[in-house]
């Protein structure tokens, strides 16, 4: 079933966008806010989504993220340190949201099936990555305002790395992880549409 329907559904179902965004919040802070052991950064696979804890302060930005939700786009070293690169959603409109989920469903949406196979019957390393190259993230992201979404943020800063598995994307479109600083989610949406 396409994304948007399974989405539409379970609205439909929820009554209300108030009650989506508590249930949202209330699963996130349930299982996905509280840390976790440490993972090695060669563990974790482009095309999936990530949320952490992130441990540092305002730089360049007017605002950090201290608890981003991030569909995870590739690892960059640099002076022998990770970065991991990634879309981090919260800073996307819901509508934006939608539509990027949406698209990765029916784009990538074989592959995600067979890795989530595959994670089940205990072959993890078998996953294999989605190709979200810049030139492929930038015709997958067409219409949608994300470049001041697209971030690098230094391994060594995240703390409690977890996935958060298909079943919970649906939650995604909603979700507040109320935990940005230096500026609110409402002043940025407006800066950039």
């Amino acid at each position: 079933m396409e994304f948007f329907n399974t989405f539409k559904e379970y609205k439909k179902k929820t009554g209300s966008i108030s009650k989506l965004v508590e249930l949202a919040f209330d699963n996130y802070i349930k299982n996905y806010a509280i840390p976790n052991n440490t993972v090695n950064p060669h563990t974790i696979l482009q095309g999936k989504f990530y949320t952490f804890f992130y441990d540092s302060e305002i730089g360049k930005k007017p605002y950090i993220n201290k608890r981003p939700v991030i569909f995870f786009t590739g690892l960059k070293t640099v002076d022998k340190k990770f970065t991991i690169n990634g879309i981090d959603i919260m800073l996307l409109s819901p509508l934006d949201r939608l539509n990027f989920i949406e698209r990765i469903c029916k784009i990538y949406g074989n592959l995600i099936e067979e890795n989530i196979n595959f994670e089940k019957r205990g072959f993890s390393k078998m996953q294999k990555h989605l190709n979200v190259e810049s030139k492929i993230l930038e015709n997958l992201m067409t219409g949608i305002n994300y470049k001041h979404a697209y971030t690098f943020f230094s391994f060594e800063k995240i703390k409690g790395i977890k996935e958060m598995p298909k079943e919970d994307w649906k939650d995604l479109v909603y979700l507040n992880t109320r935990s940005l600083i230096g500026t609110t989610v409402e002043e940025i949406y407006k800066k950039i549409n």
